[in-house]
């Protein structure tokens, strides 16, 4: 019996070995848990939100719901995200940790960690202009730049000396092809200014004279620079080859600033979002094309600090720097339409900086 038992038994592993039966096989080997793919987002079209407790909130712009997450990781300091910028041509997302004066670099492909920029003493403002980085360092009042693809230092650039000893204080920065705008904020006796950048030599070409607390954006379909001056209450537009105002449009609380790829409109915050406790306009958008005010729109949330919209200029994000977690979202039927509240989406506290990641 024994024997005949033995032979079944190596009669039945000589068949099964043979590789004739998969179903034998799938039966004595369990199936393998499914693999999650990475968490990516290069086919969704998202806005970028820097938020100061240390994370990036990622909102899919079709639908605004947060899809991802990124944490900052840990510093000297607890890390505090202000910043935000992307570049399509390495791939990457920049973002500027205030608290740790460093800028943390993540590829798209997986948001996973690729490096880290060292500034000096902060880093908060930023401007991804083709190869170049600009970032600003408040406390070291400088402007550092850095090549992308080799993720070295450039240049460090003080501020001008007249400036540093009129205690100024560099704060924000936007760029094109050839020249790079810094703000510099604080001047004692002497109204605020945007000094002008060669981006070859990183020498001061030229400088214009604008309201207080000036907030910089440049239009992509001409030559004008807009400077949002909230302690002023007002725009100053401004020809950036030859740094002369032309003209200046009264813009309550104008902060935040943002220009569309079409050009036609300036949209801007008012950061006091209220006016003796009562809500006032938060977001204004100005009709370039004649200069003039187009309209506002009240926000739900108080302190609206930064804007930026997708690419076709239909949508507008506000962050509210107000210690809550909130970015309200406005729908722009067009170029001189006023922009109505959409949606309001939930991200980390203190929402701050934000960009635009179109996908790929």
């Amino acid at each position: 019996m024994k024997i005949k038992l033995l032979a079944l038994l190596l009669c039945l592993l000589a068949f099964s070995g043979c590789g004739n039966s998969t179903e034998d096989i799938v039966v004595s080997r369990p199936n393998p848990a499914p693999t999650t793919p990475p968490a990516v987002f290069t086919n969704v079209p998202s806005m970028l939100v820097a938020n100061l407790d240390g994370t990036v909130s990622v909102i899919g712009t079709v639908d605004d719901t947060v899809t991802h997450t990124i944490t900052l990781p840990p510093g000297t300091n607890p890390p505090t995200a202000a910043y935000v910028e992307y570049s399509a041509l390495s791939r990457q997302i920049f973002v500027s940790d205030s608290a740790n004066a460093r800028v943390l670099v993540y590829r798209v492909s997986d948001l996973e960690l690729a490096g880290t920029l060292n500034t000096d003493a902060d880093a908060f403002h930023m401007w991804l202009s083709n190869e170049q980085l600009w970032v600003v360092d408040r406390t070291a009042r400088s402007a550092i730049v850095f090549d992308i693809t080799s993720q070295q230092r450039l240049a460090t650039i003080p501020i001008p000396g007249d400036l540093l000893q009129a205690g100024g204080i560099p704060h924000d920065v936007s760029a094109d092809d050839s020249h790079a705008y810094i703000s510099v904020l604080a001047l004692d006796g002497v109204p605020d200014m945007v000094v002008k950048y060669d981006r070859n030599t990183f020498q001061e070409v030229a400088r214009a004279n604008v309201g207080e607390s000036p907030h910089v954006a440049l239009n992509p379909t001409n030559r004008e620079m807009y400077a949002a001056c909230d302690a002023t209450n007002n725009v100053f537009v401004i020809n950036r080859d030859t740094m002369q105002v032309q003209t200046t449009i009264p813009a309550t609380g104008a902060h935040g600033t943002w220009v569309p790829n079409h050009g036609e409109t300036f949209y801007t915050t008012n950061f006091p979002g209220n006016s003796n406790g009562v809500a006032v306009p938060g977001l204004l958008a100005i009709d370039l094309v004649t200069d003039q005010l187009l309209g506002s729109t009240p926000p739900l949330e108080s302190r609206p600090h930064n804007v930026f919209g997708t690419d076709d200029g239909t949508k507008a994000y506000v962050t509210h720097t107000n210690g809550g977690t909130t970015v309200s979202v406005y729908t722009i039927a067009s170029p001189t339409s006023i922009p109505q509240l959409s949606a309001q989406v939930q991200v980390g506290t203190n929402p701050f900086g934000l960009t635009f990641f179109p996908g790929f």
